[in-house]
Parts: C-alpha cells; structure tokens; sequence
C-alpha cells in the first residue's frame, strides 16, 4: 500500500512540474517572440498592447491606395513569429496593395504544442487515442514542436487569452473607417471561429480561415459545425500542404455550410508548391476576388 502511495505521489510530483516547465517554456517563448519583433522592426511601426497581464506586439501598415477599404488582422499560428517565412503575415503588403490597412499579431503560444521531450505520462497519453496516429507520415502539425493532449480547463484558457488580444486591438481598428476583415491561421483560425459562431466577441465583417485545425480529435472534429454556424462571411482556405488534421475537416466544412445554408461561405484550394510567398500572392488575390463578389 504504502509502495502504491509513494508510486502515486511520484507520479503526481512529476506530472506538476512538467506543466510548470511547460508554462515557462510557453512563456518563455512569448517573450522570445516579442523581443524578435522589437529587434526585426523599426520603433515606429509597431506597439505594444496590454492583453490582460501579457504583452502582444502589433505591427500596423497604411493602406497603398487612395481609398481605403478597412482593416485586415493578420493572426498567424501560435508560437510562430509573426515575420515567420510561412506566417500569414506575408499578407500584409499585398493585402495594402488591395486597399487594405493591415494589421499583424502573433497569436497565444498554444498549450497544445509542448517541447518534443515530453515526459513519459505525457508521450503514453498523446501516444493513446488522441493525437495522429503514428501511421501518418505527413505529420507537420507545427514546426519544431508536437501536439499533447489538453483539458477543457487548459483549452479555454487558450481561448479567453485570445479573446484578451482581441478586445485589446479591436479599439485601433476601429480609428480606421471602412470595414474590419480578419484573416487567421491554423489554431489560431479554429477558435477565432469559435469565438465568433459562440458570438463572445463583436463579428468583424468577415473572416478568412486559413488550414483551421485543433490537434486533438474531440475538438478538431467541432470545427466543420463552428464555421458553419458563424453568422459573417466565411472563405475557408486549404492546400495539400495541409497537416492531417486540417485535411481531415475539409470536406465536412464544405458539407456543413450548405447543410446549413450559410451565405457567403466559399470554400478555395491553393495550388501549387508549399505556402511561401509566392502562395500568399494566390491568397491575397482569392481574399480581393471573394471580397468583390460580395460588392466590397
């Protein structure tokens, strides 16, 4: 008995100060993130807002054209720099080419991508039913890092950080007249979507979802209903270069929106090489074809 206690104790000890290593890490790289951007960008075209405790950079680019048409955010994938070579803040100069005020911030690091050496409570866990199975090579869910499972607890703590962001940005877009467009990647595209459909937030006028995917299959699989269920436009965007588990909803967000009769939802597939420049190119010119089919 008392062998099974001490066991147990072990366990539970180990189990803590994983998730504290894990915390600093994840805070770790928020400010690594933060000073990149302080480092990369002249001391005028950014600032610093306060989302609750945290600090989230936010570069702003003036529209190219005489007439502008509003505000896009750029919302990348967590934990990637928001100059990253495959951040979806390479939108930026071609979405003011177009007329469109830019503005990029990097999301939340997510607590759903832990350092690669797990603990080994962790790696069973993941290894279990949750995450991909080890028969899919295609694995690239995130550069650098690999999925874990998270509690509801931790996967709505991810979300109020983000809804935070918002609130904070919302008030400077809203100094530019015109409309409020948002473009998000990946995680980061999931629970906007989320936060939009559940209506916790104002909606902007439309949304762009680029590879929207959870890394955990309770919630990946909610994603086709969330979009579907938004109540602003919607261009939904995939390639082949998709990980698994976006590619495992793209059929069923198409379905899903008919089902449900949602105007204004396009469904769009860049072809071609892996997203780099030249494939944001494609996309800025799928957002201004989607955004003058519907008269904007």
């Amino acid at each position: 008995m008392h062998k099974y206690l001490n066991t147990l104790g072990l366990m539970i000890l180990l189990s803590v100060n994983h998730q504290l290593g894990h915390a600093q890490a994840v805070a770790d790289r928020e400010q690594q993130l933060l000073l990149d951007v302080q480092r990369s960008e002249f001391a005028d075209s950014y600032e610093t807002l306060l989302a609750g405790e945290r600090e989230v950079v936010v570069v702003t680019q003036e529209s190219t054209t005489p007439l502008t048409k509003g505000v896009a955010l750029i919302i990348g994938e967590s934990g990637l720099g928001p100059f990253n070579q495959n951040s979806a803040a390479e939108l930026a100069n071609m979405m003011n080419q177009y007329g469109w005020v830019s503005m990029v911030m990097p999301a939340p690091t997510s607590a759903f991508f832990a350092p690669l050496e797990a603990s080994p409570a962790v790696a069973a866990q993941n290894a279990s039913n949750e995450t991909e199975p080890s028969s899919d090579t295609e694995q690239s869910v995130h550069p650098r890092q690999g999925p874990v499972v998270l509690e509801e607890a931790e996967f709505n703590q991810q979300e109020q950080q983000l809804m935070l962001q918002l609130q904070a940005i919302v008030p400077k877009t809203q100094q530019y007249p015109g409309f409020f467009l948002v473009i998000a990647q990946g995680t980061s595209a999931a629970w906007l979507g989320k936060i939009y459909s559940e209506q916790k937030l104002g909606l902007p006028d439309a949304l762009i979802v680029v590879n929207p995917y959870w890394p955990q299959r309770a919630y990946n699989q909610q994603i086709p209903e969330i979009l579907a269920n938004t109540q602003m436009p919607v261009l939904d965007v995939f390639s082949r270069w998709d990980n698994k588990w976006g590619k495992r909803t793209v059929a069923d967000r198409k379905v899903a929106a008919e089902k449900n009769l949602k105007l204004h939802y396009r469904q769009r597939e860049l072809i071609g090489q892996m997203i780099d420049k030249e494939q944001y190119r494609l996309l800025s010119k799928e957002i201004y074809g989607w955004l003058t089919q519907m008269g904007w």
